[in-house]
This record gives structure tokens, sequence and C-alpha cells, in this order.
């Protein structure tokens, strides 16, 4: 099966698993329970489900989203996949299928891909600051501050969840019924908002032309955290040689630009040093261009100076980014 695209017109289905605790050497702890989030009518559905019957309901989910009928959102999907394979293996196999038909949505990499469509990567608004900072979370909690107002929800709860292992859901303690189905519900309706988000972006939507891609990449990425990898010695030395040749293909016309300094002497000599000012320069020149800043005449220097005087309001704010 090829990589498809993401279709950002099909319904969603939030899903979230709560585990034992992971750590050192158990990178894909045992499942305890899932929730999910859905829409039915318009209006916000959840539920909590037992180790079984929440494997019983992924599946069917992976397979409805395999044929196309539904987009499956998750936090950081590959942990809940890797969970739940530790219990039923051959979940594995669907899941592979479900992010090559590009019907996964992860909401901690859409956060990103929107942020740096916007050049907004890691960037949040800092309200008792006064200013923009460089260390937004993509974390569950802080997107559902960011898009959806959100206080602090998280319950102690959290960390116990192998404490029930085999107990029946009903009988949960009812902040630990709660806490799972409110982190479904925070998925979904994140999910939501990024897709609005994504739409309004030019010249293209993020989600549309990079998520499934980002999504299936780190998919790969997390299994190998847990369980290793295996390596063709041989090949991988190929792919690398022609990364190598086709990168440095590039060098010249960055050197050209003044993006690359190449040192001439010294036990440096022949090594390249990546250059930001150029970088910053181009950066402010190409959104005077477009017609993001307040004023379309001013000058490159004023736009480095102070550049949250210069732009746009809502480039600055919109999207949720300023909480």
């Amino acid at each position: 099966m090829s990589l498809a695209k993401y279709d950002p017109t099909r319904p969603l289905l939030a899903i979230d698993s709560e585990t034992f605790l992971f750590g050192p050497g158990k990178m894909a702890p045992e499942p305890v329970c899932f929730s999910f989030a859905w829409r039915d009518d318009g209006r916000v559905k959840t539920d909590l489900l037992a180790q079984q019957e929440g494997l019983d309901e992924f599946e069917a989910a992976l397979d409805a989203a395999i044929v196309g009928d539904i987009c499956l959102a998750f936090q950081n999907g590959p942990y809940d996949v890797a969970c739940a394979a530790t219990v039923r293996p051959h979940i594995l196999l669907k899941a592979f299928d479900a992010y090559e038909a590009g019907a996964i949505h992860d909401t901690m990499h859409a956060e990103q891909l929107n942020d740096t469509a916007v050049g907004m990567l890691r960037v949040e608004w800092d309200e008792e600051k006064g200013e923009f900072t460089s260390k937004k979370s993509y974390g569950l909690e802080n997107l559902a501050r960011v898009h959806l107002g959100w206080p602090f929800y998280k319950d102690e709860w959290r960390l116990r969840y192998g404490e029930l292992k085999g107990v029946p859901v009903s009988q949960y303690p009812e902040p630990a019924r709660i806490y799972p189905q409110k982190d479904a519900e925070a998925t979904l309706l994140v999910a939501e908002r990024q897709r609005e988000i994504a739409a309004n972006v030019r010249p293209h939507d993020p989600l549309e032309a990079s998520l499934a891609h980002v999504c299936r990449t780190y998919l790969a990425l997390h299994l190998v955290a847990c369980w290793g990898e295996e390596i063709e010695s041989e090949r991988a030395l190929k792919l690398r040689d022609c990364l190598v040749a086709y990168g440095n293909t590039f060098v010249p016309a960055l050197e050209d630009a003044g993006l690359l300094l190449r040192t001439l002497r010294g036990k440096n000599a022949g090594k390249l040093t990546k250059k930001k000012a150029p970088l910053m320069a181009l950066v402010a020149a190409a959104l005077i261009e477009s017609g993001r800043t307040k004023d379309p005449l001013m000058h490159v220097d004023d736009l480095l100076a102070d550049p949250a005087s210069f732009l746009e309001e809502h480039y600055l704010t919109d999207g949720g980014k300023s909480g």
C-alpha cells in the first residue's frame, strides 16, 4: 500500500489509552483501559472500556480507518499503538495499514506542522511576561489550554491505572473514570480546531500536505525506541552516501546566499558553518514581500529589530497561539 494523503473531511474518532507506568526497558507497557470520543448528531460523546473490550473497539476502529470510513485522532498515537500491540501483536499490522491510508490525526504532530507553517514552531505568548517565548509544550494539556481554554485537569489517577487492571470499569473510582474520557474528548476537540486552522493557512493546508508522512515516520521511530531495529549495514551506507551527495548539491547556492560559511584556515579548514543572520534577513524580506507586515515599505532591518511591533496582529495571535 502506498502512503495516502491525509483527508481532513473524514469524521474523527479519538482514542486514548491508560497503561501501566513506562520507563527504561518498558517503553510499551500493558494497557489497562481505552477511552473514545466522537460526535453523534453534532454532540460529543465519550466511552471508557476495560482492556479486552477496548482492544476490540480499537481493532474495529483501525479496520474502519483503513477503508476510509473514519480518521483516528490520537495524542502521540504510536505510544497507544505499541502498548496495544503488547497484548495483541497483530494490531501492529492493522496500525501500519491505517497510517499508510493517511487515516491518522496525531494532535501533537498536527500542532507542530501548523506552527511550522506560520513560523511559530515552539513559540507561544507568555501572558505573565508579556512576550513570546520559545518554550511551547505540545502535550495534550497545553493544547487543550491553547485551543479550548481548558484549565489544568490532570488527575492523580493518571499514574495509578496499573492498580485497576482486571477491575470492571463500573467499579473504577469516579475520577479514574472521568480523566481518560476527558483526554479523549480533548483530543477530539483539539483535532477539530487544528483542521480549522490548517484550512486557513496559505499557500496550502499543512495537514493535507504533510501529516500522513510525519505520523507514519514517527510511528516507525517510536517502535524502534521500544524494540530496537535490524539494519542491513551495506544498504544503510549506500543510503547515507546518496543523502550526503544530494545535500552537497545545495552547498554552492547556500554559500553564495551567505547561509553557509566555509572556514579557510586552521584546524577547521574546509568546515561549513551555518549563519543565522542572513537566514533571518531572507525570512524578513519574504514577510515584507508577502504583505504580512503593517507597513509594506518598511526596511528589513526594522523588522528584525522589533518584529512584534511590525507584524500584523492576526499573524502573531491567530490559531490560539496566544493562549
